[in-house]
C-alpha cells in the first residue's frame, strides 16, 4: 500500500495544513477549518519536539485530527461486502489496524510539509446530514490540487467518512487493495498483511 500512502499525502495536508476562521464547529466545513488550524497550530508549537522525536507526530495526529474521522463507517465501506462476512472480531480488528494504518500515513505526511497552501472555496452553506466539502491544495507553478471531504452527522458530531483527490476517492482505493488481500489470503490473512504493513511504517 506504498502508492496509496503517497497519494493520501496530499489529502492529509489539505485536512491538516488548511486555514480557516471559524469560531466554533458546528458546521461541516467550520469542522474541516477548525481542525486545520489547530493541527498547524500544533506543528509550529511542536517543531522542535518533532525534529528530535519524529514519532510525536502520531500522537498529535490522533488528538487532532482522528476525532473528526468515523473509523466504523469507513472500515465498513473499505471491506464492503467482505464487512458481512468478518465475526465481530475480525471487524473490530479490522477498524483498529485501519486506524493505525491512517495515523501512519498522515503523520508522515505531515513531517514532510513544505508551506503549501490550502483553500476553501466560497460555497453555498452545506446543508443535509451528508454534505461535501470541497478544498483546493495551491502549488508554485501548477494547477492547484482539488480536495473533498465526504461528510456526515454522526449523533450530532460531523465526521468525515471518505476523501477524495483529483476524483480519486480514498474508501474506493482501498477497498480495491483489501479485496485484493482477502481474496487471496481471506480475512485473517488480510489481517496479518495489514499489520506487518504497520509495523513497517
Amino acid at each position: 500500500m506504498t502508492a496509496m500512502r503517497q497519494w493520501m499525502a496530499v489529502a492529509v495536508l489539505a485536512l491538516g495544513l488548511g486555514w480557516g476562521t471559524a469560531q466554533a464547529a458546528d458546521n461541516p466545513r467550520e469542522v474541516v477549518q477548525q481542525a486545520s488550524r489547530e493541527m498547524l497550530s500544533a506543528l509550529r508549537a511542536n517543531q522542535a519536539t518533532l525534529e528530535q522525536n519524529p514519532e510525536a507526530i502520531y500522537e498529535l495526529v490522533r488528538d487532532i485530527l482522528l476525532p473528526h474521522f468515523d473509523f466504523q463507517r469507513m472500515s465498513q465501506w473499505v471491506m464492503g461486502t467482505h464487512w458481512r462476512q468478518a465475526s465481530p472480531a475480525q471487524r473490530e480488528e479490522f477498524v483498529e489496524r485501519f486506524r493505525t494504518l491512517l495515523v501512519n500515513t498522515y503523520g508522515k505526511a505531515l513531517l514532510g510539509y513544505s508551506n503549501e497552501t490550502v483553500v476553501f472555496p466560497e460555497t453555498a452553506p452545506p446543508s443535509g446530514d451528508d454534505v461535501t466539502i470541497r478544498s483546493e491544495v495551491t502549488q508554485s507553478g501548477a494547477a492547484p490540487i482539488p480536495i473533498t471531504y465526504r461528510m456526515h452527522n454522526r449523533d450530532g458530531n460531523w465526521k468525515v467518512y471518505d476523501v477524495t483527490v483529483e476524483g480519486v476517492s480514498l474508501v474506493t482505493n482501498y477497498r480495491s487493495q483489501i479485496n485484493s488481500l482477502v481474496r487471496r489470503e481471506g480475512i485473517d490473512g488480510m489481517l496479518q498483511k495489514l499489520s506487518a504493513e504497520n509495523l513497517q511504517s
